[in-house]
């Protein structure tokens, strides 16, 4: 297998132990096993079996190089044929397996009791004597060893997208892979689901209804169930090394930062993302994300929240058209009546982990390079100087045109980190400039290494750096969780109380019996609409 290759990359190693049981024939129209997986691009023998395991099955099989099947009983031996049949196809992500053949499955018996999560840290006996692998250090001493170990270009590495590893707006940044630290995806929307692959019928993320209809229930107890429901099946999928694309572009995984719920406020319904919001006050929209990311980030018992919730988008994003090249003329009474409060009932009430950046600029100045929106406000005056803040997919990018018409892309980089962001999403301006920039004096290493202690300090808490048992969120499986019928409960009486009834006092609405009337707009015209944007990769397993 390939656990001594995934040892030397300094990758956590699943603890699946796979017992073959052979080679046998396997057809449409008779198969052996019913449940099947999605097709994956980055297919391997022990991806298949932590999956099936995650379903709670006994036994896998790989088939046609990217096909996976699940069951619970024994292959029937008579359909036993040459393992020279299952040699025919490589796995796509790993050249040096096996994968089946055409009507020719591969198949194991897997046994995966304390699989280890994805991207899981300090997994190898080298590392575990790390002072940063150790969970009886407090979380200063734990971040102030790793930084002690780690040099500029490593921290470089860590805060900048790296475009070999993947999609550039899910944003996979490296590891330290002389420290046996693996690379990170960071971009998974949480709005209204976990955004995810189904990973097999009746196993996809439970959807809740629209936010701006979840604001209309005035309900704290139902938002706090929706993070707590929405955190669950996060760690679910990160256990089960799940990952976002329908069909299996495997390399954007589910891991443990989520991104929502966006609470920017409705001004304006021509907007077109109002039903991504709770509302339009910010008192109301504060109080759903406080409770929101207080059930997202839940702790266990030894203190490790369940996951890492990401607020979207800071600040003063109420227009699409011309997004990245807007810039609002707001002033200081505006910030701290409307676009303010909201954000720092979440940080400070509810300890959001971070935010992303939004697109447009304030006074003239982007919010992904706006120093005193990202470092006097949230940093200074909310006391949050571990908040970790994102860009918007393509934000540093933008840099280049109006407000701010830099004239290089090292200019943009040195606006960005400069301005109090941590981390771009969407392009790679800063994987080529940071370094360029640190080494000449443009960047400071302190900006650096408070970019990559905001990065790496709540995933140390989170227990990517922890021993597996002692975080008990890692217990968490597929096959008990996702989709279940509670969370379908919950998420059906998050539903029903987000209706609204309207009374049509003195007639106020032309409103009589007989008369035909145009029901227009996204919650009219299909249900996909009462979904709202970023309900989930995958709705419904096809």
């Amino acid at each position: 297998m390939r656990t001594a290759a995934l040892l030397a990359a300094g990758v956590a190693v699943e603890a699946c132990t796979l017992t073959q049981q052979g080679c046998y024939v396997d057809s449409i129209s008779d198969r052996l096993y019913d449940t099947f997986l999605p097709e994956l691009n980055g297919q391997t023998q022990d991806g298949c079996a932590i999956a099936c395991d995650s379903l709670g099955f006994a036994f896998s099989g790989v088939e046609f190089g990217n096909q996976c099947f699940c069951g619970n009983s024994a292959p029937d031996a008579s359909k036993k044929i040459s393992d020279d049949k299952c040699k025919a196809m490589k796995c796509p992500g790993d050249k040096t397996e096996d994968c089946g053949g055409a009507d020719a499955i591969l198949i194991n018996k897997q046994n995966c009791e304390g699989n280890a999560p994805n991207k899981q840290a300090c997994m190898t006996e080298k590392s575990k004597g790390y002072g940063f692998c150790d969970p009886s250090k407090s979380i200063d001493e734990r971040i102030d060893d790793l930084v002690s170990r780690v040099t500029v270009e490593e921290m470089v590495a860590a805060v900048v997208p790296d475009p070999s590893l993947g999609y550039t707006c899910t944003c996979h940044t490296q590891g330290i892979p002389r420290l046996d630290i693996p690379d990170y995806t960071w971009l998974v929307e949480t709005n209204t689901a976990v955004a995810s692959d189904c990973i097999a019928p009746g196993k996809c993320a439970t959807t809740f209804s629209g936010p701006m209809g979840m604001g209309a229930s005035f309900n704290k107890t139902s938002w706090t169930l929706k993070g707590r429901v929405m955190s669950t099946e996060m760690r679910a999928f990160y256990n089960a090394h799940w990952h976002r694309f329908i069909r299996g572009n495997v390399s954007d995984q589910v891991l443990i930062t989520g991104y929502g719920p966006n609470i920017n406020i409705a001004r304006d319904p021509r907007f077109g993302r109002s039903s991504e919001l709770p509302g339009e006050d910010p008192f109301h929209s504060g109080t759903y994300a406080t409770h929101m990311v207080t059930g997202m980030q839940e702790k266990d018992s030894a203190g490790h929240p369940r996951m890492l919730a990401y607020l979207k988008h800071f600040t003063a994003y109420s227009k699409e058209a011309n997004r990245g090249h807007d810039t609002y003329e707001i002033s200081k009474r505006d910030f701290f009546e409307t676009y303010l409060p909201q954000y720092e009932m979440a940080f400070t009430k509810g300890n959001a982990t971070g935010a992303m950046c939004s697109y447009n600029a304030e006074n003239g100045a982007p919010s992904c390079a706006n120093g005193w929106l990202l470092n006097t406000v949230m940093r200074g005056m909310w006391n949050r100087p571990y908040s970790h803040i994102t860009t918007d997919c393509g934000a540093v990018h933008n840099m280049r045109g109006p407000p701010l018409n830099l004239n290089s892309d090292l200019n943009a980089t040195v606006a960005t980190f400069n301005g109090g962001t941590d981390l771009e999403m969407g392009s790679n301006l800063t994987s080529a400039n940071l370094l360029d920039a640190y080494q000449r004096n443009l960047v400071s290493y302190t900006t650096i290494k408070n970019s990559f202690i905001r990065a790496y300090r709540p995933q140390i808490m989170a227990g990517r750096f922890d021993p597996i048992p002692s975080t008990e969120w890692n217990k968490i499986k597929i096959a008990d969780v996702v989709n279940s019928t509670y969370h379908q409960q919950v998420a059906q009486e998050a539903a029903q109380q987000s209706l609204v009834l309207l009374k049509n006092d003195k007639s106020f609405l032309p409103l009589k019996k007989g008369v035909n009337l145009a029901v227009v707009g996204p919650m009219g015209m299909t249900s996909q609409g009462l979904l709202s944007d970023y309900a989930g990769d995958m709705q419904c397993f096809s």
